[in-house]
């Protein structure tokens, strides 16, 4: 496509009659429309893509493409907590091969757990691990250094 023809006239997005603003950006075979602010959740959206845009040898499309959508509902914004921890903060007489793990107000993306993000001290020195996850529980499975054993 010739890309000075991609233009916010050529590809446009509607809600309703109402215009969105936005760019155009155009790359390889891909045009993409970027609006300026977030889309309404729940709302139906119309694009086009006129007969104003050409490829490189300057035919234009025959017709315009125009497709719908409605977009999700709103999305969570809510910020995970936890809900509570084992051991208990502050806690004494833990068994020294405990789990420790940590249960999220939520359900959370398992990939987003790893012993970079749950991790363990002794002091200022780390203690290694695996970490496990189960909807809304993560638990991280300390290998005692000195045997290397759970």
């Amino acid at each position: 496509m010739n890309p000075l023809t991609l233009t916010t006239n050529t590809f446009t997005l509607e809600h309703g009659t109402t215009p969105i603003s936005g760019n155009v950006t155009y790359v390889g075979v891909t045009a993409t429309f970027t609006p300026s602010t977030d889309l309404i959740p729940n709302t139906v959206y119309r694009a086009m893509i006129t007969t104003g845009v050409m490829d490189l040898a300057g035919n234009a499309m025959t017709s315009p493409y125009v497709w719908r959508w409605i977009t999700s509902t709103i999305p969570d914004i809510t910020k995970p907590v936890m809900s509570s921890t084992t051991p208990a903060n502050n806690a004494t007489g833990v068994a020294i091969n405990s789990t420790i793990s940590a249960t999220f107000n939520e359900v959370m993306y398992a990939s987003t757990l790893t012993t970079a993000t749950f991790s363990l001290q002794k002091g200022n020195f780390p203690v290694s691990g695996k970490v496990t996850f189960t909807g809304m529980n993560s638990s991280l499975y300390a290998y005692r250094q000195s045997r290397g054993k759970y």
